[in-house]
C-alpha cells in the first residue's frame, strides 16, 4: 500500500515535494494568523482547508488510513495530552467520564436500536455495529 498517492497529472507547474511545502506553509501562515485574531486555530485551519480544496488546479492528494493512524495521529494526541493542564483536566473529570463512556453506552444504543429497526438485522449485530461507530 503506498504511503502517499498524487495525482500529477492534473498540475504540472508543482511537483509532490513542493506541494507539500505549500500545504505547510499555508497551515503556517494560517496559524500565525488565527493566534494574532485570537481565534482557535483548529477553527482557521478547518476553514483555510476549506478555501485551499477549492482551487482548481491543485492535484488530488490520497493518504493511506494506515499512514495517517501511524504518522499523524500519534504525535496529535501526544500534543493534547502533553499540554493540558492536570488542574483543567481533574476540574472536568465528571464530564469527561460522561461524554467517554456515557455518550459512547447511549450512542451504541441509538445506532443499534436504529440499525435493527431499519435493516432488520439480528440485535447482536446491530449492537456491534453500534459499538463499532460509537466511539
Amino acid at each position: 500500500m503506498p504511503l502517499a498517492v498524487i495525482d500529477a497529472a492534473a498540475s504540472t507547474e508543482l511537483g509532490p515535494i513542493q506541494l507539500v511545502f505549500v500545504v505547510l506553509g499555508f497551515a503556517v501562515v494560517l496559524t500565525y494568523i488565527a493566534r494574532r485574531l485570537r481565534i482557535a486555530d483548529p477553527i482557521l485551519l478547518l476553514v483555510g482547508g476549506i478555501a485551499l480544496s477549492q482551487l482548481p488546479d491543485l492535484p488530488e492528494i490520497v493518504l493511506a488510513p494506515d499512514i495517517v493512524f501511524l504518522l499523524f495521529l500519534p504525535p496529535i494526541l501526544f500534543g493534547a495530552a502533553y499540554f493540558t493542564p492536570i488542574r483543567d483536566f481533574k476540574a472536568n473529570l465528571r464530564p469527561i467520564l460522561l461524554l467517554a463512556i456515557g455518550l459512547v453506552l447511549v450512542t451504541t444504543f441509538a445506532v443499534g436500536v436504529v440499525a435493527q429497526q431499519l435493516t432488520g438485522m439480528p440485535v447482536a449485530a446491530a449492537f456491534a455495529l453500534g459499538a463499532i461507530v460509537a466511539p
